[in-house]
């Protein structure tokens, strides 16, 4: 709700103005504009641009699916790395934790590359 006032003192925040102005006869509370429905026109624009989005993402990445993989690091974290390729257990975590394999300690990154 908000306040309409015709005589009411300025005070410093709206707690303190509905405080002081409460016993005012000129005082008459209104509820806020709930309306929060736009136009249609307004709606079906961004539902349009929305789809066109969707649509430039698709043709943009479609063609990725046709490129090969590309290893640059793969080796060192997963393929050439024997406690991830063991997938998660006990000492995978221990040295997940403890290590700095890489050059990096990076305990989330190991034990979500073993859990996958």
């Amino acid at each position: 709700m908000y306040l309409r006032r015709r005589s009411c003192l300025n005070t410093l925040t709206e707690t303190t103005r509905l405080m002081s102005c409460a016993d005012s006869p000129s005082v008459q509370f209104m509820p806020k504009n709930t309306n929060t429905f736009r136009s249609s026109a307004a709606g079906r624009s961004e539902i349009l641009i929305g789809v066109l989005l969707i649509i430039a993402v698709f043709i943009v990445y479609f063609p990725v699916q046709h490129h090969e993989f590309i290893s640059l690091d793969d080796g060192l974290y997963v393929s050439g790395n024997d406690h991830v390729q063991q997938g998660l257990s006990v000492e995978g975590l221990k040295w997940a934790l403890t290590t700095d394999h890489a050059g990096f300690w990076i305990p989330v990154t190991w034990i979500s590359l073993m859990i996958d």
